[in-house]
């Protein structure tokens, strides 16, 4: 009864002061109140909210923290996330995470990371929202986190939070994963030939549910990261391209459609533009170029294998200049330099009139 009349307490006490327009959280002190009840115990029942065994009891608890802006309790909300916690349904634990996340991040909370990633498959925006909060102390995890791409935003999160910090191992990482593309075309001379090369940006993802709010509940918000700026979004990672985390609530307050979709996987040509980043140059000034395009007039097989070799050669070369030039920066080891090896697609497109002579078989190149 005591900790039901206190959520009672809380929640007009806080629609009292948003009618009045006092949103910081020490206003609410100011607030009429009946005679003989104090604010002052208001903080102590929050904690024994907290410590509550009733899963309602805690997500209040945790939502009224963030609400009121009581930053000294936040290792008692570091302490909800705990994985293994045995009590409530899972829908009750999803409604508490969430509540415990939204608080957190509410109050630009530092959290260890040790105790954000045994969340991060069913809760990953709002982890790495977190662990965005302290990106240089994160970057290992940040980046084993780079290694796995899943949502192409998240990629992007991670790797502009990576090149922002000048994280170490992420100039090998980009270079281990970049895929350069060398596109050639066998002509005979004439005219007319026509070359082009087109390069996949990811498949797409979706899943979708339901998040339901029983009407006892405090107000649950649900994070998406986005590239979209707008009213309300906040930086979760700048960049060439910013991320931003976009914070929603259920409308109607007994449910909220809730969806994971965009694209998967990562990006060559944000690739590039992160090791340019890097060496704080331009993508045009560095030595590899992520796709290219060259044209060989046909003459005989032998020459033609020569040129093809050449090219390949000179693309392999690129790509060792570019490790020299990262080494050099301090950006890449010796011993990260010395297990790279290029990724380089060849392909060859025959455009000739005359295809009398075929084009000789080259190994690993991809004949069209």
């Amino acid at each position: 009864m005591l900790l039901g009349y206190i959520r009672s307490l809380l929640v007009l006490a806080i629609a009292a002061q948003l009618l009045c327009g006092r949103a910081g959280a020490l206003q609410i002190e100011r607030l009429p109140l009946p005679a003989g009840v104090s604010l002052a115990p208001v903080r102590d029942q929050t904690e024994r909210l907290l410590q509550s065994p009733d899963v309602r009891d805690r997500t209040w608890g945790a939502y009224l923290v963030g609400r009121l802006g009581w930053d000294e309790l936040v290792p008692q909300l570091i302490m909800l996330l705990d994985p293994n916690w045995p009590f409530g349904s899972h829908s009750q634990r999803d409604l508490l995470n969430r509540a415990t996340f939204d608080s957190l991040i509410q109050l630009d909370a530092k959290v260890d990371a040790d105790r954000l990633l045994p969340h991060w498959e069913s809760y990953p925006d709002e982890t790495l929202i977190l662990l965005a909060m302290d990106a240089e102390r994160n970057q290992k995890v940040l980046l084993e986190l780079a290694g796995n791409p899943a949502v192409y935003v998240r990629w992007l999160a991670i790797s502009n939070l990576l090149a922002e910090t000048r994280a170490p191992g992420f100039a090998a990482l980009l270079l281990r994963e970049v895929t350069t593309r060398v596109a050639i075309c066998a002509s005979d001379g004439g005219t007319g030939m026509g070359m082009g090369a087109s390069f996949g940006s990811g498949g797409g993802t979706s899943s979708c549910g339901v998040l339901q709010v029983p009407v006892d509940y405090p107000p649950i918000a649900t994070y998406k990261l986005t590239t979209l700026a707008a009213a309300g979004h906040r930086v979760v990672a700048p960049g060439r391209t910013v991320v931003y985390a976009e914070r929603k609530f259920p409308h109607p307050p007994t449910g909220m459609g809730r969806c994971s979709e965009g694209l998967t996987g990562s990006s060559d040509e944000e690739r590039m533009h992160y090791l340019a980043k890097l060496l704080e140059t331009s993508v045009e000034a560095l030595p590899l170029k992520q796709n290219s395009s060259h044209r060989i007039v046909f003459q005989d097989p032998a020459g033609f294998l020569q040129a093809a070799k050449t090219i390949a050669m000179n693309a392999r070369s690129s790509f060792a200049a570019l490790a020299s030039q990262l080494l050099e920066a301090g950006l890449l080891t010796a011993g990260e330099s010395s297990e790279l090896a290029p990724r380089i697609i060849v392909t060859v497109h025959d455009a000739r009139i005359d295809r009398s002579v075929p084009l000789p078989v080259i190994p690993g190149v991809e004949m069209q």
